[in-house]
């Protein structure tokens, strides 16, 4: 078994854990929450996980539900507490410095998408980031096309309730990579792609 394989097995056997013992209890009785459309989620391949962000439990709301482990992008901040870095290491949070973003950031979701991992990203990139007048960000466009894996469009419900049923839709998979058609990716494609995307989890 490879480093790769040993790193993966490890990461999903505390992702288990993790939801097992402290997150499924938490959207159970707490913060009770319906998903629709676990089966658009792919299996055993790669993919991007994308949403709208209306909330700090936006990421573990889905988390908790699914089989496979979803490496969420997280701000760089949460290493500076000992609870932020045993939710980064619990949920193989991806780390990102938005005000130093290197290729480093870019190489880890490169890896997980060639090892068929799922890797979830927020284009608003930060709580309501579109009702504050805040651009999408297309990145999630370039991964997805670059390593030929969809995007699967998840909305977010308006703020969890506690003990109210909360509510997650997910929808199909969309491959940008065949709606490229051959095309090169440029800086005005990938921005008409982020809001075509965002288009279908509002409408989701």
């Amino acid at each position: 078994m490879s480093k790769r394989d040993v790193q993966k097995t490890k990461n999903s056997i505390s992702n288990k854990i993790s939801k097992t013992f402290v997150l499924r209890p938490i959207f159970k009785y707490l913060f009770p929450t319906e998903i629709k459309g676990l089966d658009n989620l792919p299996k055993e391949t790669g993919a991007l996980i994308c949403g709208n962000h209306v909330g700090h439990f936006d990421a573990a709301s889905i988390i908790q539900k699914t089989n496979r482990n979803i490496s969420f992008l997280g701000k760089i901040e949460l290493e500076k507490s000992a609870f932020g870095r045993f939710v980064i290491k619990a949920f193989d949070i991806i780390t990102v410095d938005r005000k130093n973003v290197g290729l480093e950031f870019a190489k880890k979701i490169t890896d997980k998408l060639e090892n068929g991992e799922l890797v979830g990203i927020f284009p608003e990139g930060t709580k309501r980031g579109t009702l504050k007048g805040k651009a999408l960000k297309h990145g999630a466009i370039n991964f997805a096309i670059q390593n030929n894996v969809p995007i699967i469009p998840v909305a977010f419900k308006p703020n969890l309730k506690l003990f109210q049923k909360n509510y997650i839709n997910i929808g199909r998979p969309i491959y940008f990579n065949e709606m490229l058609n051959g095309k090169e990716l440029d800086n005005e494609l990938a921005i008409k792609y982020i809001k075509i995307l965002f288009d279908e989890i509002i409408k989701l």
